[in-house]
């Protein structure tokens, strides 16, 4: 076991935001990623239970589900391993029923409540999210599981990717066990052996303000001591080299008709065309080798990573409301923490990435969204290239319209909490 104790691109360098530092605190970003991610699991135990006041409490999680603020469809209950949505909890007793009541009422039975995609309703986790995404150029989502004393939600298990614990209140005994399979890909589910998963390799419990690192694989099973337990799971779904392989090996296959030709006739019961088949997929295999760039799985990978991130667009209908008034001197800045990509294209054109599409511009000006891409505060008048000042302007409003950029203004809060970074 590893325990420690403790008391967009915007360049290449990586720089991690804070909230992801400050969850895997006293341990620096540069030593997870090369000591724990994909390697091993950790374990952080800090003495502070008000480690993730600033996160989500007890209080808050009771907030979210009695004033509704989850969709229904984004709740369940955990109980002896197997999930039920509240939709089916509400069937179960009689129209009428109030979807809230039907939680409290399995929670007081010993089911756990599990919040699924708590970064959509929560600032603060959806900051969290988005510092975590960064890191990794991977989906992350966070769910939280409120278990009462002393019962167990999930039995064992692996997860298929991999998970960060946050525990934030009450305790949790954790035990992991001997893996089945390293590094899982999506379908290969964890089966449980007749026997049971075996002796634990590590056993401990998460008091609040801990967290427990796992690996993709790991065998694990957790239950609540002698109080509610409310912990954070976080999951890092990243882009396998298997997923890189499959997807390019694929378009390859779609776009040539040879790959699309069946095995010669009789190759299962005939010893002469099964030979055949055997030095067609050589010659096959080879082809579709050759046809694969390596630099274009890596790209399409990227496009990918920027296409999936959730866009920040508070104030964007402000921001279209005012776009008609814009001038050449007004201020404008590009979104924080806006992960984008300049990409140039076959016919000419270039293509900025973001918010989960492609705006394609005239190849002549790239340098000016490079400009936009790199600075955090310009007015129109300030870019680059060789646009006069009315094509700088309609510039500077198409990217305002796209949501790549926005005014200054004072942030609008929700809950005493900003609505975007």
């Amino acid at each position: 076991m590893v325990e420690s104790v403790s008391t967009s691109r915007r360049g290449a360098e990586l720089r991690p935001p804070s909230a992801f530092s400050h969850l895997i605190s006293p341990v620096g970003v540069e030593e997870f990623l090369s000591r724990y991610w994909e390697r091993e699991h950790l374990v952080l135990h800090r003495n502070d239970p008000t480690y993730y006041a600033d996160q989500l409490t007890l209080a808050d999680m009771d907030h979210l589900i009695a004033t509704s603020r989850v969709r229904s469809s984004d709740l369940r209950i955990m109980a002896d391993g197997e999930p039920t949505p509240i939709s089916e909890l509400v069937s179960e007793i009689g129209n009428g029923a109030n979807a809230r009541e039907a939680v409290y009422r399995e929670y007081r039975k010993g089911g756990t409540i599990n919040l699924l995609f708590l970064e959509q309703h929560w600032h603060p986790l959806e900051r969290l999210c988005r510092s975590m995404t960064e890191v990794f150029s991977a989906l992350v989502h966070i769910n939280s599981y409120l278990t009462p004393l002393g019962t167990q939600g999930l039995t064992e298990h692996h997860d298929t990717h991999d998970v960060f614990v946050a525990q934030v209140h009450g305790s949790k005994r954790w035990r992991l066990y001997p893996q089945q399979v390293r590094l899982p890909l999506q379908g290969q589910k964890y089966r449980r052996p007749a026997e049971g998963p075996g002796e634990p390799i590590a056993d401990f419990t998460l008091e609040p303000g801990d967290m427990l690192y796992m690996p993709r694989g790991t065998v694990h099973a957790a239950v609540s001591n002698d109080r509610a337990s409310l912990h954070l799971t976080i999951g890092v779904s990243t882009s396998t080299w298997a997923d890189v392989i499959q997807q390019a090996v694929g378009k390859a296959v779609e776009g040539d008709e040879r790959f699309r030709e069946s095995l010669p006739p009789g190759f299962a019961v005939d010893d002469g065309p099964r030979r055949q088949a055997e030095e067609r997929a050589r010659t096959t295999l080879q082809a579709v080798l050759a046809s694969i760039r390596p630099e274009s799985m890596v790209e399409a990978a990227h496009t990918r990573a920027v296409l999936a991130r959730k866009p920040v667009l508070d104030g964007h209908l402000l921001d279209l409301e005012a776009v008609g008034t814009l001038e050449v001197g007004t201020k404008v800045l590009r979104r924080p923490q806006l992960n984008w990509s300049l990409d140039a294209k076959p016919d000419g054109t270039v293509a900025l990435v973001f918010n989960g599409k492609e705006v394609h511009f005239p190849g002549h000006v790239a340098e000016e969204l490079r400009f936009a891409g790199d600075t955090d505060v310009f007015t129109a008048g300030d870019l680059p290239g060789r646009l006069d000042e009315p094509g700088r302007l309609v510039l500077v409003k198409r990217l305002v319209r796209e949501g790549f950029l926005t005014l200054p203004r004072a942030p609008r809060t929700v809950d005493g909490e900003p609505t975007a970074d």
